[in-house]
């Protein structure tokens, strides 16, 4: 129950947020990324019971369950032309 409620809170926000830029006629050259760290803590470092599966390893390790993140993009049309994304 907590975890659907942090999540409810915080679409709650981001629908705030995206709203008063529609509101104020900004939306269209607004760029809104969410990403998130590296993985959770298993093995090592704050053992607490994160799983990372299908991905191996956590915070603290060199694994790809340690060392990605998911991440994605939204806004208005304006934002999103000749979009150029660097990753390393």
């Amino acid at each position: 129950k907590m975890y659907a409620a942090m999540v409810t809170v915080v679409d709650e926000g981001i629908r705030n947020v995206t709203g008063a830029l529609k509101d104020r006629g900004l939306w269209n050259d607004t760029l809104v990324i969410f990403t998130t760290d590296n993985g959770g803590p298993t093995e090592t470092c704050g053992v607490q019971g994160s799983s990372n599966f299908p991905l191996r390893g956590g915070k603290c390790s060199v694994w790809q369950g340690g060392t990605t993140g998911d991440g994605f993009l939204s806004g208005g049309q304006g934002a999103l032309t000749n979009l150029v994304i660097r990753t390393d």
